[in-house]
């Protein structure tokens, strides 16, 4: 064995430096966005990836070789989708997805888990102007104008959510755990 086999060691950490940074990184540059009264796609895909960054930063395992970090464990996904990565959170680390749930029920009176939802595929929607097939986006009008149609290829945006999300984890997940 080697000495840097023998020194190395791995730590639970309450939230990832590295993840939480680049998270309040996107976050605020989102601000910066919305301060120059610049919005839509980059401001939703700005925000969507610092909630999915927060997300990914709780209960991570670093691994250490002496004092250099080799490795982050954190939840993987092979997809964007903001409501797969919150259950996936919500399996892994219960207490602390149910921390979030309440404390963001109390801060905004409405469910975590809804507003979630309703955000999931803002990245996946919002980063290129067509869906991975090409087809171009096409609003389908209803036969009744009091219906409202949901269309296959959405690209609305539950703003108030996504905002709301985004501030809640960049006031709650900190370097050193959920405040």
């Amino acid at each position: 064995m080697t000495n840097s086999i023998i020194n190395e060691r791995k730590i639970l950490e309450p939230v990832n430096f590295g993840l939480c940074i680049t998270a309040q990184d996107y976050f605020r540059a989102a601000m910066s966005l919305k301060q120059s009264n610049i919005g839509g796609k980059p401001y939703y895909v700005l925000l969507s990836l610092s909630i999915e960054c927060y997300l990914k930063s709780i209960k991570t395992t670093a691994t250490y070789q002496g004092s250099i970090g080799v490795n982050v464990s954190h939840i993987r996904l092979k997809s964007h989708n903001l409501n797969q990565l919150f259950r996936a959170v919500k399996e892994a680390h219960p207490d602390e997805a149910n921390y979030l749930e309440k404390q963001y029920q109390v801060k905004f009176n409405t469910s975590f888990i809804e507003d979630i939802a309703s955000i999931a595929e803002v990245f996946d929607k919002q980063r290129y102007p067509y869906p991975k097939s090409g087809n171009v986006p096409s609003p389908k009008f209803p036969s009744n104008p009091f219906k409202r149609v949901k269309n296959d290829n959405s690209i609305e945006v539950n703003i108030t959510a996504l905002e709301n999300i985004a501030a809640f984890l960049f006031q709650t997940v900190q370097f050193d755990g959920l405040h």
